[in-house]
C-alpha cells in the first residue's frame, strides 16, 4: 500500500516531489532498500519490477555528489 500510495503522489520529474531534490528524495533513498528487501522476503513482490520508476529514482539518486559522500561514510564506519 505504501509504495502505491507514493506511486500516486510522486511525480519522478526527476525527482519524487518534481525538478528540485528534497529531503524527501534523501529519505527514501536511504529508506527504499530496506522496505524492498522486506517486501520482497515477507510478500514475495519485487517492488523494482512492478515499479521501475522506483530504481531509476535510486540510480539517479545515487548519481548525487552528497550520496556518494553519505555511501563513502557509511563504508567507514
Amino acid at each position: 500500500k505504501g509504495f502505491a500510495a507514493l506511486n500516486r503522489i510522486a511525480k519522478y520529474e526527476p525527482y519524487l516531489a518534481g525538478p528540485e531534490i528534497t529531503y524527501a528524495d534523501f529519505f527514501f533513498r536511504f529508506t527504499a532498500g530496506l522496505v524492498t528487501i522486506v517486501a520482497g522476503k515477507a510478500l514475495d513482490w519485487d517492488a523494482f519490477n512492478e515499479m521501475p520508476e522506483i530504481k531509476a529514482l535510486l540510480a539517479r539518486m545515487d548519481e548525487h555528489e552528497s550520496i556518494q559522500r553519505c555511501l563513502a561514510d557509511q563504508k567507514k564506519s
